[in-house]
C-alpha cells in the first residue's frame, strides 16, 4: 500500500499556492525517451482526463470526466474547478470516443488539492503506451545496482543503498510530481538495505545499525531497537505493508544472513514516547529461512514462503494480525530461493521465479492455496520462465495477470508478463517484455499508477545512463 500525502504541494516548488476559490490550470502531456506514443499503431485518436476523489486511506473513490480532446494535443486546459477533495487525475488515450474504444496509453499524478494547478499552465503529467515499459524523462545520473527503494509520501521515488559500495550511502530523490530528479539529495549515515518511510522520515537499516533521516531537514538519530533482534537480522530484507499501512522487514527474505525475525513497524501508533515515528515489534517465524518470497494476503497476514534452510520447517507460513504466529496449510519445507510472491485473491498467492536448491534451476510458476491444511503443495502453472530468475519480485494485475521481474544468473534483468486464460491458474503463460535499455540487478517499486491500475510500476538500477522505466498494465 502507498502512503499518499494529500496537502498542496510543498513551497520550494515555487508553484501557486492553494486557495479556496475555482482553481484553474492546464496539463502538459509528457513522454519522457519515447517518441511514437502518439504515432504508431493503434492510433489514439482521443485523450481523456478523469479525476478520482481520493479517500486519503489508500482507496480511489469515483471518477468524474474533466476534459475529452481530439489528437493531437500536447496540453489540456481543466477550466475551472473546484477544490474539493483532493485527487488523482488520470490521462488516457482511446482509439475512439465510442464505448469500448481501445487505451493506448495512460498516465496519472500523484493525490493533489486542485488549488496546486491554480493558474499553472504546463503541468506535466507523463504518459506512456500501456502494457509495455517506457523511458521516464530527465534520468538521475545514477547507475548503481541492486538499489532499495521506496515512495516517499506518495510522491518521491526513493533511490539508496546498492551493490557498489561507493555510492551505497548517497540517495537519489526522484520527483514523480514534476517528472525530475532533485538536484541535491542527500548521504545518509548508514548504507541502507532496507527502509520504512513515514512521511519524509526514514527508517534505515543496515548491517550494523539502525537510523532514522528526516528527509525534508536532514536531521538524524539512532534508532534504539527493543530487544530481542537487532538491525543485522532484518537488514537486506523485503519491506511489505499490510492493507492498514504497517510495514514489515522481513528478513527471511534476504539472500545473505539466515534469519527468523521480522519487525514489524507501525508508523501511526505514537503510544510510547521513545519511538515518535511509530513502534517498531519483533515477530519470529517457525522456521529459519534465507532467500525466501513474502507478501501480505488480508485474512492471513504476513505470509512467507520458502527459503527453508532445515528440512523440518513449514514450507508456508504467517504472522496473522496481532502477531500471532500461524501455519495456513501443511506444506512441507521449500527450499526454493529468490521467488517473488503476490496474493491474486482472497486466499491464493501467486509463486514466480527463484531457483531450486542446485542454485541454477528455475523453480517456475505455481500457486498456493492457503485454505489447504494438510497434504499440501503448490499447483505449478508453468513449469518454467524464459529464464531462470536467481531473485524475483511479482505485481498482481487482476484475477488473471502478474508481472515477473527478476535477474538472470548472469545478472541481467527480465521483465514477464504471467496470464492465466482464466481466473482457475490451472495453466499460464510467459510473455518476455522488453526494457527499454539493459539492466543489471534492477529492482521495482510499485509507482503512484498502481491506485488506478493494479501492477504499475518502475524500474530502477543497472542502467548505463541512469534511466528509470515505468509499466503501466
Amino acid at each position: 500500500m502507498l502512503r499518499y500525502r494529500s496537502l498542496c504541494l510543498p513551497a520550494f516548488l515555487a508553484l501557486a499556492s492553494c486557495t479556496s476559490n475555482q482553481p484553474s490550470g492546464a496539463l502538459k502531456i509528457v513522454t519522457g525517451e519515447e517518441t511514437d506514443v502518439f504515432t504508431r499503431a493503434p492510433v489514439p485518436a482521443t485523450l481523456v482526463v478523469d479525476s478520482y476523489a481520493w479517500s486519503g486511506s489508500g482507496t480511489a473513490l469515483s471518477s468524474t470526466t474533466l476534459a475529452t480532446v481530439t489528437l493531437p494535443a500536447t496540453t489540456v486546459d481543466l477550466g475551472s474547478q473546484p477544490e474539493t477533495t483532493p485527487s488523482i487525475l488520470t490521462v488516457t488515450g482511446l482509439t475512439s470516443e465510442d464505448a469500448g474504444a481501445e487505451r493506448v496509453f495512460f498516465g496519472a499524478t500523484i493525490p493533489m488539492d486542485f488549488g496546486v494547478l491554480d493558474g499553472y499552465q504546463n503541468w506535466p503529467v507523463f504518459v506512456q503506451r500501456t502494457g509495455e515499459l517506457a523511458r521516464m524523462p530527465n534520468p538521475p545520473s545514477d547507475t548503481r545496482t541492486a538499489p532499495t527503494l521506496s515512495i516517499v509520501s506518495g510522491r518521491d521515488l526513493f533511490v539508496g543503498g546498492g551493490s557498489e559500495s561507493a555510492s551505497a550511502a548517497t540517495t537519489q530523490l526522484y520527483d514523480l510530481a514534476v517528472v525530475q530528479p532533485y538536484t541535491a539529495p542527500p548521504t545518509l549515515p548508514v548504507v541502507p538495505r532496507s527502509v520504512v518511510f513515514d512521511g519524509n522520515v526514514g527508517w534505515l537499516f543496515d548491517l550494523t545499525s539502525a537510523a532514522y533521516f528526516d528527509l525534508s531537514s536532514g536531521a538524524t538519530s539512532t534508532i534504539s531497537l527493543p530487544s530481542g533482534g537487532s538491525s543485522s537480522d532484518i537488514a537486506g530484507g523485503a519491506t511489505i505493508t499490510d492493507s492498514s499501512g504497517v510495514f514489515y522487514v522481513v528478513g527471511g527474505t534476504r539472500v545473505s544472513g539466515v534469519s527468523a525475525l521480522v519487525l514489524e513497524v507501525d508508523t501511526a501508533n505514537t503510544s510510547q514516547s521513545a519511538y515518535a515515528n511509530g513502534v517498531p515489534t519483533w515477530l519470529t517465524l517457525n522456521a529459519p529461512r534465507l532467500g525466501a518470497a513474502a507478501t501480505w494476503v488480508a485474512g492471513y497476514g504476513l505470509v512467507v514462503i520458502g527459503g527453508n534452510t532445515t528440512a523440518d520447517g513449514a514450507g508456508v507460513e504467517s504472522i496473522e494480525n496481532g502477531g500471532t504466529v500461524g501455519v495456513p496449510g501443511a506444506f512441507a519445507a521449500d527450499s526454493t530461493t529468490g521467488s517473488g510472491a503476490a496474493a491474486i485473491d482472497s486466499h491464493r498467492v501467486l509463486v514466480a521465479g527463484g531457483v531450486l536448491s542446485d542454485g541454477a534451476t528455475d523453480a517456475g510458476v505455481r500457486v498456493l492455496d492457503l485454505t489447504c491444511r494438510q497434504n499440501c503443495a503448490p499447483t505449478p502453472c508453468l513449469a518454467s520462465l524464459p529464464s531462470a530468475l536467481g531473485s524475483a519480485q511479482v505485481f498482481d494485475i487482476d484475477s488473471v495477470g502478474a508481472i515477473v521481474v527478476g535477474d538472470d544468473l548472469a545478472g541481467t534483468t527480465h521483465v514477464v508478463r504471467i496470464a492465466s486464460p482464466d481466473a482457475s491458474w490451472t495453466s499460464c503463460s510467459a510473455t518476455e517484455i522488453p526494457t527499454k535499455v539493459a539492466h543489471t540487478r534492477a529492482r521495482a517499486v510499485l509507482s503512484p499508477p498502481s491506485l488506478i491500475v493494479p501492477g504499475s510500476f518502475l524500474l530502477v538500477g543497472g542502467a548505463a545512463g541512469g534511466e528509470i522505466e515505468a509499466f503501466v498494465p
